[in-house]
């Protein structure tokens, strides 16, 4: 028999997009599952401005506390019974990340947790750990809107970890910017340096890509559900 105990809800702000899932946590055959019931994504494109500008603009601000207005109603309506709330390289580059986190706490009594690369690789993990083989060695990639962030698994074990800025929404407001392609081949080099030589070092031999952007080229590939695409 099935019973449904509580509901949780998960807040992303990313620098793209900011997604809302809100799911029922289920207990079944003497497990505990998760089951999602609402899903929501709205492109507010926060690295838009932020990575052009430095700070999140008055309009944009505004714009943003509605919508967390709104999702704060949706949760209240599902009856959720805890949440959690993160930002991530648009909100901690920002000049004035801080200052909207803590109007929105103000107005919304909603708490922002504007966590660093190391953190969200940690979230990532978490998700990610059911998926590898114990006689496996790999390297995880996830692409956002204003970081990249890489974790070396060995033996299930994660054992190097680094996050560089570069992502899609970045990479293109530093070429209107009119940032030197020195500049950015430079940060390009010693990405690829670094997961040379770790990919090296540890034998990796199988990667696990997550995030919007890799889900894009995945869907775009013939590969069906969990199925693996060789390079």
């Amino acid at each position: 028999m099935e019973y449904q105990l509580t509901k949780l809800a998960a807040i992303d702000i990313g620098s793209n997009a900011v997604r809302c899932q809100i799911s029922a946590v289920l207990f079944y055959n003497g497990r505990y599952r998760l089951k999602r019931v609402e899903y929501v994504r709205y492109p507010l494109r926060l690295g838009e401005d932020v990575f052009a500008t430095g700070e999140i603009p008055a309009r944009k601000a505004d714009k943003f506390v509605k919508f967390l207005h709104s999702l704060k109603l949706l949760m209240e309506v599902h009856e959720v019974s805890h949440h959690l709330i993160c930002a991530t390289s648009a909100m901690r580059t920002a000049a004035n990340g801080a200052a909207v986190a803590e109007r929105v706490r103000q107005e919304l009594g909603l708490d922002i947790q504007v966590i660093d690369g190391q953190a969200e690789a940690e979230y990532i993990n978490r998700v990610i750990e059911h998926l590898l083989e114990d006689n496996r060695h790999y390297l995880h990639i996830d692409v956002g809107g204003g970081s990249t962030e890489f974790n070396i698994y060995h033996a299930r074990r994660k054992v190097a970890a680094q996050s560089f800025e570069i992502g899609s929404i970045r990479r293109m407001q530093q070429e209107e910017s009119g940032r030197t392609v020195e500049q950015m081949n430079g940060l390009w080099q010693r990405m690829e340096a670094w997961v040379r030589e770790n990919a090296r070092r540890y034998h990796v031999t199988r990667a696990i890509g997550t995030g919007g952007n890799i889900s894009k080229l995945y869907s775009m590939s013939s590969a069906g559900p969990m199925a693996r695409v060789t390079w």
